[in-house]
């Protein structure tokens, strides 16, 4: 997940720190949800899903029921998800929608969730409940923020590509040493993995066939399960922020003829719970800034630990509030040497044992790192 430099930054009017509205939220089973108020009286609670290619939201047939809202006016419509178009009724008339004080009108299909989803959540709510806003999600503390301004220098500014109803970033995927891809992913809050890649019979194959797959029924499209393999891969970069050794899904997936050759998979909420986000949907930018790790997940009194190769050896997590932080560290930092000493051929226990000897006599640790191609030096422990 490295940072930039000097590059991507927001220029925005300075950032009003007053929040008019906060949401509280459920992450449960890696999905957003909260409660939602329909037609100033009916309440529930819904799924967050950005990567809907509808511009109408889902409500669940057992809670449409039991409301009886399917005794009213329907037209069958064509819903299309990824992966998933069918006909649905969609309700005719438009139904009042309250989040906490922020309040829209929307036209609902009614479907059944499937996955045990059905008998949990009300439905599903798209991204138009979150028209002009700008929206900042806060999985340290559960919360759905909101701003009137936003230009934050700490964070990354992505810009957000619009397709339809759809919106994509450009995603740079390491799948193996000879396997690299980059394309448009469907910003989805709705999926509950951490990246899921539409192959080809061709990639499916190639894929398929490594040793490190294993076949999952994990990627739940409503009422309808898809195959898929699970691998873990070396790398998955957005705009320069990037994430080492995470987890891929992939699979045959038939997508809408307005997809096909455009989006090359979904990114889920497992891996935006690695930053703090912010989505301004009106100006279609997404801003991401890196979450550090707890204390109790590095055995390093200096806060850092290491992910080695052959080419390089980089800062893996950084502790929040350590040595490393203070001085300014952030993951996937490449460390060329520590005082002086070129750490190139060393282990990833080499690099821990180096540092512990210099700890232990409380030696100064000069660490010299490139980043986006630039080399600089930093100190812990003066």
């Amino acid at each position: 997940m490295c940072d930039t430099i000097g590059s991507n930054k927001a220029e925005l009017p300075q950032q009003d720190t007053s929040i008019s509205r906060t949401i509280p939220f459920v992450y449960d089973n890696s999905t957003i949800s909260f409660n939602a108020i329909l037609n100033d009286s009916i309440s529930g609670e819904f799924i967050f899903d950005s990567g809907l290619t509808t511009s109408f939201s889902i409500l669940a047939k057992i809670f449409s029921d039991l409301h009886r809202f399917s005794i009213l006016s329907t037209k069958p419509e064509r819903f299309y998800g990824v992966g998933n178009r069918q006909t649905l009724p969609v309700i005719e008339r438009l139904i009042d929608t309250e989040i906490f004080g922020n309040k829209r009108k929307a036209q609902f299909g009614i479907l059944n969730l499937g996955c045990g989803d059905e008998d949990r959540y009300a439905g599903v709510l798209n991204v138009h409940i979150f028209k002009d806003s700008i929206v900042e999600f806060d999985f340290k503390n559960k919360l759905i923020k909101f701003h009137k301004y936003f230009s934050d220098k700490s964070y990354n500014k992505i810009n957000i590509i619009q397709r339809g109803n759809v919106k994509l970033i450009e995603v740079d995927v390491c799948i193996s040493k000879t396997f690299k891809k980059k394309g448009l992913f469907i910003l989805d809050t709705g999926y509950k993995g951490f990246l899921y890649y539409f192959a080809n019979n061709n990639q499916f194959s190639e894929l398929s066939a490594n040793p490190k797959a294993k076949r999952i029924l994990g990627v739940a499209n409503f009422d309808k399960p898809i195959d898929a393999y699970s691998l873990k891969i070396p790398s998955v970069s957005i705009d320069g922020l990037e994430v080492l050794y995470p987890t891929i899904n992939f699979g045959r997936v038939k997508l809408p003829n307005e997809a096909k050759d455009v989006v090359m998979g979904l990114v889920g909420n497992k891996f935006f719970d690695r930053f703090n986000f912010v989505i301004d949907f009106k100006r279609n930018i997404l801003y991401l800034k890196q979450l550090y790790e707890t204390a109790d997940s590095c055995k390093s009194s200096l806060g850092i630990t290491f992910s080695t190769s052959k080419s390089f050896k980089r800062t893996r997590s950084i502790i929040e509030n350590s040595d490393a932080h203070k001085a300014g560290l952030i993951p996937c930092d490449i460390v060329s040497k520590i005082n002086n000493i070129c750490v190139k051929d060393y282990s990833g226990l080499g690099l821990d044992s180096l540092l512990y000897e210099f700890e232990v006599v409380n030696k100064p640790i000069v660490m010299e790192c490139i980043r986006k191609d630039r080399t600089f030096a930093v100190t812990l422990r003066k």
